[in-house]
């Protein structure tokens, strides 16, 4: 009888280690802290931080108030996104997809912008703080990003009406 509870103990153990071993399958989802990983997901105050979503698919997702403070989202595709009144502090989103989304009351502090489409983005009353060693003006694309309110590392507040650049 023990012997056999030391066979099966054993073989649960090993049936552990194997599963632990094996990558997950190609396609599989991703789940963060509760956030299912993909297009259209619904993850209203997340807690993301110091998550690692470089290059994910996000486009269309709900994210308003989520905690995305030193995330990695490098290449993310966040267009559409609703991410409003999210914590980007930090954040890398260098050459992530931003085009059209919703950034209203955004805290976008010492964020990189590096190189990334903020295409017709909702900026209201966002507040944008670079990072000394990445701007982030420098390669980011402003084209109709509606800036107005927004509060830049200077303290200058853009004037209503400020669409694609800072008045």
């Amino acid at each position: 009888m023990r012997q056999r509870f030391h066979q099966i103990t054993a073989l649960a153990v090993t049936t552990v280690l194997v599963a632990l071993a094996v990558p997950a399958p190609a396609g599989a989802q991703r789940v963060v802290n509760g956030c299912k990983i993909q297009p259209q997901t619904i993850c209203t105050n997340a807690r993301l931080s110091n998550a690692n979503l470089s290059g994910v698919v996000l486009s269309g997702a709900n994210l308003t108030g989520a905690n995305l403070s030193y995330a990695n989202l490098r290449g993310a595709k966040l267009s559409r996104a609703k991410l409003t009144g999210a914590n980007l502090s930090y954040a890398n989103l260098s050459y992530a997809d931003l085009a059209e989304a919703n950034l209203q009351r955004a805290v976008l502090a010492r964020v990189n912008l590096t190189g990334a489409n903020l295409s017709y983005a909702n900026l209201l009353a966002a507040f944008l703080q670079g990072d000394p060693s990445h701007p982030i003006v420098i390669g980011s694309v402003w084209n109709g990003a509606n800036l107005t309110g927004a509060t830049w590392i200077n303290g200058h507040k853009c004037a209503k009406g400020s669409i694609g650049g800072c008045k």
